[in-house]
């Protein structure tokens, strides 16, 4: 029922910037939770991670929606974003094209939202879209799976104290319908590296007490 917020690469400091971004997380996020998870044993593969909901004993994942699906029509129909020739001249060279969705280039806006496996085979089956189809079929998960909730923070010092002026703003992913990120770990992990003995730590002895401790 926790946020979750997994930062981009990109440097973030709350006294010059004051929101932060968050990102899906990906294979090496996942990774390391999966490593965490199993005692620190580093897994050799990580496939993942896929958006998935419990669907009595199985689970049911899902996907984002194509980036090449547009919906040129009001709304209520998507197409298929296909190459084409480029509407104008460039000196980059070599046999370019253009995505366009029949004609109706910058007339439209990408489909967004999470669609079932099964729809997503569809899709790269060529079975879907099929001409002018609508966005129904597409199946995609109501409501929106993974909100973004923005969270006021404030920066503080090494001594837990508030820094004047340093407030920013962090965006988290709010799962609205208890899905869960999954992850398949193939393979065999990594064993442990063997623990060598260190040096022997300092014996440290208790403090004297002040009212028998003789002066230097």
């Amino acid at each position: 029922m926790d946020t979750v917020f997994v930062r981009d690469g990109r440097s973030f400091d709350a006294g010059t910037d004051t929101a932060g971004r968050p990102v899906w997380p990906g294979p090496s996020t996942i990774a390391g939770a999966v490593k965490a998870a199993f005692g620190g044993l580093e897994p050799l593969e990580v496939r993942g991670p896929v958006l998935a909901e419990r669907r009595g004993t199985g689970w049911k994942p899902y996907f984002p929606v194509p980036s090449d699906l547009v919906a040129p029509f009001h709304g209520t129909q998507m197409l298929r974003l296909r190459p084409g020739e480029l509407p104008v001249g460039t000196d980059l060279g070599g046999d370019l094209q253009w995505l366009t969705a029949s004609g109706e280039a910058g007339k439209g806006k990408p489909v967004t939202g999470w669609i079932p496996g099964s729809r997503l085979a569809d899709y790269l089956a060529g079975r879907l879209p099929q001409g002018r189809t609508d966005i129904a079929a597409l199946r995609r998960a109501e409501p929106e799976p993974v909100a973004v909730e923005t969270r006021v923070g404030l920066a503080r010092t090494p001594e837990r104290t508030v820094r004047p002026g340093l407030l920013y703003q962090a965006p988290h992913l709010v799962d609205r319908a208890a899905r869960a990120a999954m992850a398949r770990r193939p393979g065999r992990d990594r064993p442990r590296p063997p623990c060598r003995p260190g040096p022997r730590p300092p014996r440290l002895r208790p403090p004297a007490d002040r009212r028998t401790r003789r002066p230097p």
